[in-house]
C-alpha cells in the first residue's frame, strides 16, 4: 500500500504528522514499508520524537500486513512494522519498537528506556526498566518491571511479576505471584487483578478489583 498526503488528510492526521511526512518523504508518496523504514532512519533514537509519533499514528491505520517479520537476532534500536514479528533471540530495545501484530521472543525481551506497542506481546521473561514503557497485552512466565510502565490493552498473564521502585502497571492480571515493592498496580476498569499470592513492600499500592487468596504486607 502506498501512503499519500492525501490518504492522511483522508484520516484527520494531524499538521505536525504530515509535515513530518514530507520531511520524509518528499514527494509525497511511498510504499507503506518504505516511509516506516524513513521514519525508523530518522528517529533520534527517542520514542516521543516527531518521526516516532508518525510512525504510531501510521501504524494504528495501516492493513495488517499479513507476512510476518522474523529476525534471527535483533541488533537494531529502532524498528516500525505493520504487522507481526518473531524474534529468535533475547531483544533489547532502548528506543522505539511499534508494530501492528504481536511480538514474539523466543527467549526475553529486554525494555531499558525504550518503548514498545504491540497488540500482543509474548516472551519467555520481560524485563522493563530505567523508565521504560510497554503498550499492549502480555503472557510471560515473568515480569520485572522496575521503575517502568506497562499498560495492557486487556490482559497480562503471567506466572511471577515483580513490580518495584515506582514502576507502574496498568489492566487486567492473571498471575501466580504478585510482588509489589514500592510501586503502583491498578486493574482499570472492567478489569480484575487474581492472583494466587500478593506481597506489598515499602508502601505498594494496588487498586482497583483484586481477588486473590492471600494478601500480605512486609
Amino acid at each position: 500500500m502506498k501512503v499519500t498526503i492525501k490518504w492522511m488528510k483522508e484520516l484527520n492526521a494531524s499538521e505536525d504528522d504530515l509535515a513530518t511526512f514530507e520531511e520524509c518523504i518528499p514527494t509525497g508518496e511511498a510504499d507503506q514499508l518504505f516511509v516506516l523504514n524513513k521514519c525508523a532512519e530518522l528517529s533520534t533514537n527517542h520514542f516521543c520524537d516527531k518521526f516516532a509519533r508518525l510512525a504510531e499514528w501510521l501504524i494504528s491505520f495501516l492493513p495488517l500486513t499479513a507476512c510476518p517479520l522474523v529476525i534471527k537476532k535483533f541488533s537494531g534500536t529502532t524498528l516500525f512494522y505493520p504487522g507481526s514479528v518473531t524474534v529468535k533471540k533475547d531483544i533489547k530495545i532502548g528506543s522505539s519498537f511499534f508494530i501492528g501484530g504481536e511480538l514474539k521472543a523466543d527467549r526475553k525481551i529486554i525494555i531499558d528506556g525504550g518503548c514498545i506497542r504491540a497488540k500482543n506481546i509474548k516472551a519467555s521473561e520481560i524485563i522493563n526498566k530505567n523508565g521504560g514503557k510497554i503498550f499492549g497485552n502480555i503472557e510471560t512466565e515473568k515480569i520485572n518491571n522496575n521503575r517502568g510502565i506497562i499498560w495492557a490493552i486487556k490482559e497480562i498473564k503471567a506466572q511471577e511479576i515483580i513490580n518495584k521502585n515506582m514502576g507502574t502497571i496498568h489492566g487486567g492480571i492473571k498471575a501466580d505471584k504478585i510482588i509489589n515493592n514500592g510501586g503502583y498496580i491498578r486493574s482499570g476498569n472492567d478489569a480484575v487483578i487474581k492472583a494466587r499470592e500478593i506481597i506489598h513492600k515499602n508502601s505498594g499500592i494496588i487498586g482497583g478489583c483484586i481477588e486473590a487468596d492471600q494478601i500480605s504486607t512486609q
